[in-house]
């Protein structure tokens, strides 16, 4: 049996809600025409009504439902009730799991969408257990705008945990036809779940989501390759290991460990070589892919040594500018303590570049560089003159000690700490920051302090 006729994920009691209209008088009783549905995994149910067709496919693949229920208007259901459970007994069903149906009217408005809802929700919790029930729907008869509608609610109970969707059929009916292919519509709510992966990483740089569902297509693909006796290129499956590193380290605010970890996850892989191995292995998700590329190459370090990658990383001006990367992208997840917490070291790399690059990761090194940042060294008399620069730079420390001490410490503070405006105001401080940088002068001026303090604490 294909693996797309049974989700071997979903768990019970299953639910199934069958959609309703009024047909035509001519097609008898139901009001529609006899055929035989063909499901997805070559079953063959002949019956007048798709839903039942569903309802077979079902019990017949161990997923029986607890109950069966119509949505329809209430003309619909008086017109048709009886007749329903007479077809069902005919076909070996058993009425007695037909439910009270859920009244609908033809949503128009978006206000006549929530209307939907909430009666539909009713019904799901009334079966709701630790997992939430597995919801089936049959579209077929459904009138209008209402499987569009209904293919949604259903996405939304999944996402708010109420349910797991199943089965979304719909049956293909042509006058004159024998058989009736039965598809499944699920399978377009897998696409949903791309569109918000995709939102995720360009919003909150969430690479997380999207490599999970790059790495199906791509062990499929990879599968398939060696079956026809390629060797698949490497260069996807690094890219994907890749994104699945950043997402944690990227949520943690640690820019040194997700540059190393992407730099040496990708290893040598170009986005030439990338363009070429996704055209063999997932050519539909090529673009998408070269997007994520993009994205997190950039992060990298110049060199990443394959032991000791940290305690090797170079402190230069590009490094500087990896940083100043991430700061922005963490202000545009909207993560701006993380950006805030990271900006601070960036203040301190940038003096430790003057000073002493060689020994930037040093602990001891780093202390002395914030107390030189902190004033707390004094010159000798007579106090050596401070350059407007210097000014500057000394401001922005302590406006970045200012905001990040609450939110580093606010378990030591009794007032509320206040976030309004946090955003705005780290992104002021990484223009600042910025616009410093390139300066040579008042860092020097620090780097000088710093040796001074360094000989005499030796």
């Amino acid at each position: 049996m294909p693996r797309q006729a049974i989700n071997l994920g979903e768990r019970g009691p299953h639910l199934l809600l069958v959609n309703l209209g009024l047909g035509q008088d001519k097609r008898g009783p139901l009001g529609y025409a006899e055929t035989t549905y063909l499901m997805p995994d070559g079953s063959r149910y002949p019956t007048s009504l798709a839903g039942f067709a569903l309802w077979k496919w079902l019990d017949a693949t161990g997923r029986s439902p607890v109950a069966v229920v119509f949505a329809c208007t209430e003309s619909a259901w008086n017109q048709k009730q009886e007749a329903l459970r007479k077809h069902a007994a005919e076909l070996g069903l058993e009425p007695s799991k037909i439910s009270p149906p859920v009244i609908l009217g033809l949503p128009q408005t978006l206000e006549d969408v929530w209307a939907m809802i909430e009666p539909m929700e009713s019904r799901l919790r009334a079966y709701h257990d630790a997992a939430g029930p597995v919801l089936h729907l049959d579209l077929t008869h459904a009138f209008r705008a209402i499987p569009l509608a209904h293919l949604l609610i259903a996405l939304y109970f999944q996402e708010r945990g109420l349910a797991t969707v199943g089965v979304c059929g719909y049956g293909v009916f042509q006058e004159g036809q024998a058989e009736t292919p039965y598809i499944d519509l699920s399978h377009l709510l897998h696409l949903a779940r791309w569109a918000q992966a995709v939102r995720s990483f360009r919003e909150r740089f969430d690479t997380t989501g999207l490599a999970g569902l790059l790495e199906q297509y791509e062990r499929e693909a990879r599968h398939a390759a060696v079956q026809s006796g390629m060797i698949p290129p490497p260069e996807v499956r690094r890219l994907i290991s890749a994104a699945r590193l950043a997402g944690p380290y990227f949520a943690a605010g640690l820019p040194l460990e997700l540059g190393v970890h992407v730099g040496q996850t990708l290893g040598q892989t170009t986005r030439e070589s990338l363009e070429k191995a996704a055209t063999k292995l997932v050519a539909a998700q090529q673009s998408l892919v070269l997007e994520l590329f993009d994205a997190l190459h950039p992060l990298t370090p110049g060199q990443v040594a394959k032991k000791s990658a940290k305690a090797s990383l170079v402190l230069d001006k590009q490094e500087l500018a990896r940083q100043m990367r991430l700061l922005k992208l963490w202000l545009q997840a909207g993560l701006p303590e993380r950006a805030l917490l990271v900006l601070r070291e960036v203040v301190i790399n940038r003096l430790l570049l003057a000073a002493n690059p060689e020994s930037w990761l040093e602990h001891g090194i780093r202390e002395q560089a914030e107390t030189v940042l902190n004033d707390v060294f004094r010159p000798e008399e007579p106090p050596l003159p401070s350059s407007p620069e210097l000014k500057v730079l000394r401001s922005l420390w302590r406006e970045i000690t200012n905001r990040r001490n609450p939110l580093a410490h606010a378990g030591m503070c009794k007032s509320e700490v206040d976030v309004g405006q946090l955003s705005e105001a780290v992104e002021e401080l990484v223009e600042k920051l910025e616009a410093l940088l390139e300066l040579d002068e008042p860092w020097q001026e620090l780097a000088r302090q710093l040796s001074t303090s360094g000989e005499g604490k030796a």
